[in-house]
């Protein structure tokens, strides 16, 4: 009867609107009775309706595999309804279905495009892949079709705010405000004002909730959540560079605020910024006495000790200034030990105060026996003259203990350091072995630390801080698999440490002992629900990760080094994923500032050392990967990363560990976590394999990787906009963006590091490099502007390497005692300079060469990795290893290293 109904009125309007007229009028028309059809036709009877309510329910309680099931009863009804569809593959994509549950969510929307349920699941789609703007963009079309949906609203607004679209942020929180003004809406269109750094707009919002919403301060909850109102307000005022008023409502406040160390941080952090020297010292002090062992409190106290508000400024003596409040404090904390550390850092070496004051200073460590001195003192050793001064103190206190058995008189008096009773005393001169010993190999004299370490372990061979000592110097000296006997032989005096066991196993790994180093680890992973690997993925235990991965692409493994580096970015993708706890959390708890600091510590996340180490592995891996793909491209991926693994290990190397040594030691022992092994071994039988267990060598993933520059370009995507200063991560960005012929991003890294060190050996090569590409005139562009913009900015770096050899002599001038240097320079010569073959025997020269008074273990390694790179022949390179094992006879890179015939504490030998 409907139809029959809109046919009559249908043939009725075309009547009316006439065959040539006002046909606009009859298209809208037109448009809105099929849009009618279409949303009646996107409806359910009342049984499936209901059916359909019960699919979302089970979604929500996460019963997955019955919500498909009841979906897949109504789609047996109603095949194209579009919001069944969708909610099916939603289910699917929670049962790791991925391909099947994105087409039904796209079918769905062809089904059913005007229905804000479509377009939402398919947001959570992309949200759970974790492909944060198309999922915004999802809902965004939803919002459309329902542009009140407060929960589409809410999670639009979470996804804005996870991409830090500040812009888009604020206009969904202020439609949120407007149609629910509760306290969490309010505080967040404030919070979208202050990160989009309109401060006046977020002062104007939380003005606005005080007066609307009221701030008095009922139960302990409330009297909180004002008082963190209060100074994150405070705090927007402070950025907003208005300090005096900053100051002033700070001040008002206080009655309310119930964090007074975070009110009177905030109070000597105003005080600086106004230049008030008096009060921020005050302040300063103030600080001090209730926490006088915090360095940031003293980092103020100095930066308020220097304002200079007056005249005669110029005439003060700031450092004794500073030394003056730094013995107040002593004197107040009754013998903070910052206190005695900082005036070490503001003295110059050479002065006689500063000898006198490390005197006090280090008498408390030597007396009471605490190993972690030096690693006090080493920020010191940037400074040759504070270096000198601290060899000459320990090296007076060995000969004073040697000759009197005790320490010099003096360094007590005036110290205001803590006192030491005779129960804490222990042999001084024990420590004062133990000190010098990593004085010595900080300083590059192995042969004295070596002799000093030994001595020490003649009066106490128990103690284990000294085994540490002695496998540090070993592996200073090339000498890895000695540095992993002694490592273990002090990991065998305490079973329990998880410390000691950890460090042993990190110097097996780095001797390329991997499998050993896991077995120590999964001691104490085996009472876990997953062990080995999996355990320490899950714990998101990275320096195994990444030691692991280094060492697995030394070796020339390729997939097991991707597998390790790809696990440390994916740890980093789960941080960035946890910021959503943070989002509504926040808000509704009204901890703003520490949210805030949040979201400024996610920026820069990518700046860490562990991403920057896990990216450099990647980059390594997939332009290897490149080369390999590229050289040989009949044989299959597997063959070609067997070959590279065979050639890498046919390497000349030192000593291996001896059958029945070191090598699956740990299977023998026991430790405090193998009793639960037994009974959680049903249990583990059950579980998942997670994703380490999951292909565990890494060949799925990266016979993934089709083109490995592609996928090299995502990192350099990532750590690009962040200014850098690390020439590696520069050279790789430059040899990624050279392959793939992306001129304009080559020179980008080029005059990056050109900029910070021009005389650096990468630098150098970028530039030959570059100019050797471009010696065809091929560009990136076609543009005739940006090929001559690009020829504008590259000539003052390029235009001097057209004459190559006369451009590295030039260089070689300036750094001919760096070994490393020269041997880059030999290089370049030997490969660029084929026209002139005297050039290229003199590249070969200097590649050879170990006459420079910089040649290092390290450098001597790249160099030999080179040599065997340009396969210049068995012989060139046995000649080669010999120079270099008689320059550094313990290195096992060199054949070198002494083969330990004494037997293991556990069993065994090396």
């Amino acid at each position: 009867l409907f139809l029959f109904c809109e046919f009559c009125f249908f043939g009725w309007r075309l009547y009316w609107c006439g065959i040539g007229e006002r046909k606009k009028d009859f298209v809208c028309w037109l448009f809105l009775r099929v849009g009618v059809l279409i949303e009646m036709g996107s409806s359910l009877p009342t049984k499936e309706q209901s059916a359909f309510k019960s699919v979302v329910k089970l979604y929500e309680t996460k019963n997955y595999k019955k919500a498909v099931k009841v979906a897949d009863g109504i789609l047996k009804k109603f095949p194209k309804h579009g919001e069944t569809l969708s909610m099916k593959g939603l289910a699917l994509n929670s049962l790791d279905r991925r391909v099947e549950a994105f087409e039904l969510a796209n079918l769905g929307i062809i089904n059913d495009p005007r229905s804000h349920v479509t377009w939402h699941v398919l947001g959570l789609m992309h949200r759970a892949d974790r492909n944060y703007r198309a999922a915004a963009k999802a809902y965004k079309q939803a919002l459309k079709n329902d542009r009140d949906n407060i929960q589409i609203l809410r999670d639009l607004a979470l996804l804005e705010i996870q991409i830090r679209d500040y812009e888009g942020y604020r206009a969904t929180r202020l439609q949120l405000l407007k149609l629910k003004p509760t306290q969490n809406n309010w505080i967040g269109f404030a919070v979208a004002h202050h990160l989009a750094k309109d401060h006046e707009a977020a002062l104007a919002v939380l003005d606005a909730y005080d007066k609307t919403m009221g701030s008095a301060a009922g139960d302990a909850e409330e009297a909180f959540e004002a008082s963190e109102l209060a100074l994150y307000k405070n705090w927007i005022i402070e950025e907003s560079g208005n300090y005096e008023k900053a100051r002033i409502h700070l001040d008002e406040m206080k009655p309310r605020v119930l964090d007074r160390i975070s009110w009177r941080e905030s109070r000597a952090r105003l005080l600086i910024l106004l230049k008030d020297r008096e009060e921020a010292i005050d302040e300063c002090r103030t600080l001090l006495k209730i926490n006088p062992d915090n360095g940031a409190y003293y980092r103020m106290l100095l930066e308020a000790s220097v304002l200079t508000s007056d005249s005669d400024s110029e005439n003060r003596d700031f450092r004794s200034i500073q030394l003056s409040l730094c013995d107040d404090i002593a004197e107040i904390s009754d013998g903070s030990l910052s206190s005695l550390r900082i005036p070490l850092d503001i003295l110059d070496g050479d002065s006689p105060e500063f000898s006198q004051r490390l005197d006090r200073y280090v008498r408390y460590f030597l007396d009471k026996g605490i190993p972690s001195l030096f690693s006090d003192l080493k920020p010191l050793y940037e400074d040759h003259t504070k270096v000198t001064a601290i060899g000459w103190l320990f090296e007076s206190f060995l000969t004073h203990l040697e000759e009197g058995g005790s320490l010099p008189a003096g360094g007590h008096a005036n110290s205001n350091g803590p006192t030491v009773t005779e129960k804490d005393a222990s042999s001084p001169l024990l420590w004062v072995l133990h000190f010098l010993a990593q004085h010595y190999d900080r300083t590059l004299a192995f042969e004295k630390a070596c002799a000093t370490v030994e001595k020490a372990m003649e009066i106490d061979p128990n103690l284990v801080e000294l085994y540490l000592v002695k496998a540090k110097i070993l592996y200073h000296l090339g000498d890895r698999l000695g540095a992993v006997h002694v490592a273990n032989e002090a990991r065998m005096m305490d079973l329990a440490d998880r410390y000691l066991n950890s460090k042993c196993a990190k110097y097996a790994i780095r001797a390329d002992m991997v499998e050993q180093g896991e077995a120590w680890i999964s001691l104490f992973t085996r009472d876990a629900e997953s062990g080995g690997i999996q355990a320490l993925y899950d714990m998101q235990c990275m320096w195994y990760e990444l030691e692991a991965g280094e060492s697995f692409l030394r070796q020339g493994k390729l997939a097991q080094a991707l597998k390790r580096f790809t696990a440390v970015e994916r740890h980093f993708g789960d941080i960035v994923e946890d910021q959503f706890d943070f989002h509504t959390y926040c808000l509704r708890k009204v901890t703003l500032r520490s949210y805030v600091q949040l979201l400024r510590m996610e920026d820069s996340l990518y700046l860490h050392v562990y991403f920057r180490r896990a990216a450099k592995g990647l980059l390594r891996v997939l332009l290897q990967l490149d080369d390999l793909k590229s050289a040989v491209k009949s044989d299959s991926l597997s063959e070609q990363l067997a070959r590279l693994t065979m050639l890498r290990s046919r390497k000349i190397g030192g000593p291996e560990p001896e059958e029945g040594g070191i090598t699956n030691l740990a299977s023998k022992e026991s430790s405090p976590g193998a009793s639960g092994s037994v009974r959680k071994g049903k249990a583990n039988a059950r579980r998942q394999p997670g994703w380490m267990e999951i292909d565990a060598d890494g060949m799925e993933l990266i016979g993934a990787i089709k083109a490995p520059l592609t996928d090299a370009a995502k990192y350099v995507a990532i750590l690009s906009p962040f200014n850098l200063y690390d020439p590696e991560i520069e050279y790789l960005f430059f040899e990624v963006s050279l392959r793939r012929k992306k001129y304009l991003l080559a020179l980008r890294s080029l005059r990056r590091s050109h900029q910070r060190d021009p005389y650096c050996w990468m630098t150098i090569a970028m530039q030959v490099k570059l100019a050797r590409s471009l010696s065809n005139g091929e560009l990136d562009s076609k543009s005739g502007e940006v090929n001559e913009a690009f020829r504008m900015v590259s000539r003052p770096l390029l235009d001097g390497v057209a004459n190559l050899s006369k451009f590295l002599m030039n260089y070689l001038d300036k750094v001919r005692e760096d070994h490393l240097r020269s041997f880059v320079t030999g290089e370049l010569l030997y490969l660029y300079a084929r026209e002139s073959p005297s050039s290229r025997e003199q590249g070969k020269e200097l590649m050879l060469s170990l006459g420079y008074p910089t040649v290092s273990i390290k450098s001597c390694e790249f160099a030999l990795g080179r040599l065997q790179d340009l396969d210049l022949g068995e012989e060139v390179i046995s000649t080669f290893m010999e120079a270099c094992h008689k320059r550094f006879p313990s290195a096992n890179s060199f054949g070198g290293g002494v083969v330990v015939q004494r037997s293991l504490p556990g069993g065994g030998s090396i």
